[in-house]
C-alpha cells in the first residue's frame, strides 16, 4: 500500500501545491472536455497514441482547479500504463481504496484514468462506478480499444464526435504570435 501511495502522491503534484506541465493549450478540445464534465456523464477521451491525450487531460485538471476552484487533493490522476499496477491483482480498485483510505474520503472526488484499456475488466469496474454516483469519472486511451468498449453507452465512448489528434495548424498557428516572432511568407514569389 505505501508503494502504491507513493505513486499516487508522484502522479498528482496538484496535491501537493507542486506545478506541473500542461504543454500547448488546446482550447478547442479543452473547451469540449470541459463542457462534458459538466454534464456528471463519463468523459471518454480517445485517439491515437501520441496524440497528446494526456497532456488534455493535464490541462483539464489545471482548469479544475484553477478556473473553477475543484480541490486539488480531489482529483485522482492514474497513468493505467504503470508498470506498478499491472503488478496489482485488482489494480483500479487498490488505487481507489489507496487514495479514498489516504488522501480524499470527501465526495465528489473526479477520477481521471489515462489509457485505461491497459487493465483487464476496466469497461465493468467504470460501468458500476459510474453507477454508484459517487465521483466523477474521465477515462482516456487508445482510439481502437474505448471505442469496442463492451458496457459503456455509445454516447459515452468519445468526445466531440470523433477522437483526438494531434496539433493541428488551429493549435499551431497561435504559437508563432504568442512567441512574438515573425514567420517569412513561404508561398510568396519573389519580386522581380
Amino acid at each position: 500500500m505505501a508503494d502504491l501511495l507513493a505513486l499516487l502522491v508522484a502522479l498528482n503534484p496538484w496535491w501537493s501545491g507542486r506545478d506541473f506541465d500542461t504543454g500547448v493549450r488546446r482550447d478547442r478540445y479543452l473547451s469540449t472536455i470541459k463542457k462534458y464534465c459538466a454534464t456528471g456523464e463519463i468523459v471518454v477521451l480517445s485517439g491515437v497514441r501520441r496524440s497528446g491525450k494526456t497532456t488534455l487531460l493535464y490541462q483539464a485538471i489545471r482548469s479544475l482547479i484553477h478556473e473553477l476552484g475543484v480541490d486539488p487533493r480531489s482529483i485522482l490522476f492514474v497513468n493505467c500504463d504503470e508498470p506498478a499496477l499491472a503488478r496489482l491483482d485488482r489494480p483500479l480498485e487498490a488505487v481507489l481504496d489507496a487514495y479514498r483510505s489516504n488522501v480524499w474520503s470527501g465526495e465528489g472526488a473526479w477520477l481521471i484514468f489515462d489509457e485505461i484499456q491497459t487493465i483487464a475488466g476496466w469497461e465493468r469496474w467504470v460501468k458500476a462506478t459510474y453507477d454508484r454516483k459517487q465521483f466523477r469519472l474521465v477515462i482516456s486511451g487508445s482510439s481502437s480499444y474505448l471505442l469496442d468498449a463492451k458496457g459503456l453507452d455509445p454516447d459515452q465512448r468519445e468526445i466531440s464526435g470523433g477522437p483526438g489528434y494531434p496539433l493541428d495548424f488551429s493549435d499551431v498557428s497561435p504559437l508563432s504570435r504568442d512567441r512574438g516572432r515573425s514567420r517569412p511568407d513561404r508561398h510568396r514569389r519573389p519580386e522581380v
